[in-house]
């Protein structure tokens, strides 16, 4: 099964994070193949996080591990990919939670937020899913 990280990128600043970002990724996982989607100037500001929903599309892996451009990888990630393996899917909490904290959000109890930033999937297990 072919396993690496997809990044997706837009805008000003896109190139140093992400740079850094896969800086922080090969001290852990030197053997990771990268694919980073690069979106044209066209696809600026908040068009450009609206393209995250096609990262399925973009990735040419059987098993995905998708990174912001921002994030510093802090660790071995086999653990996530081994959730995905099992589950299709594998996501964490975001830092804060807590959907509340959002006051256009409509409160149904503790509403969850997940990070997006950091997603692990199998395209064989989640082809209905994306």
């Amino acid at each position: 099964m072919s396993r690496g990280v997809l990044y997706i990128v837009w805008g000003d600043n896109a190139k140093a994070r992400v740079e850094s970002s896969i800086a922080s990724l090969r001290r852990f996982h030197p053997e990771l193949p990268v694919h980073v989607e690069e979106l044209g100037p066209a696809f600026a500001g908040h068009r450009g996080l609206l393209e995250k929903a096609r990262m399925n599309d973009f990735s040419p892996f059987e098993q995905t591990l998708y990174l912001d451009a921002d994030t510093t990888v802090m660790g071995k990630l086999d653990y996530g990919f081994e959730q995905a393996e099992r589950f299709g899917i594998a996501c964490a909490h975001s830092e804060c939670p807590w959907g509340r904290r959002y006051r256009k959000i409509p409160q149904r109890g503790d509403t969850v937020e997940y990070n997006t930033g950091v997603l692990f999937w199998n395209r064989a297990t989640t082809a209905h899913v994306f």
